[in-house]
């Protein structure tokens, strides 16, 4: 995992990955308006998550994290997630 986004591989940016994806997976992003069109109260909200599901592999101690895990990542996005990051990014940005 800090091979792909380039990070050190030292113990602080180690356990700074780890803890950030646990916040990741825990966020809900809520936003909506208030409208008062024609003088009627239209409420428009919606609630966006990034993460349907992911198991990570860490070592507990820090040794054993500069070698890779022998099993696999698995991150499953969610689906307006994925729409709006593979489906609306132009091609070539990533």
């Amino acid at each position: 995992m800090l091979d792909f986004f380039h990070l050190f591989k030292d113990g602080k940016r180690y356990h700074r990955i780890m803890e950030g994806f646990q916040r990741i997976f825990a966020a809900t992003i809520f936003s909506g308006c208030n409208h008062q069109p024609e003088g009627k109260l239209v409420l428009d909200w919606a609630r966006f998550h990034f993460f349907d599901r992911f198991q990570l592999w860490f070592h507990k101690d820090q040794a054993a994290s500069l070698s890779a895990p022998s099993d696999e990542n698995d991150v499953v996005l969610s689906e307006p997630f994925y729409e709006e990051i593979f489906l609306t990014t132009p091609a070539g940005a990533w």
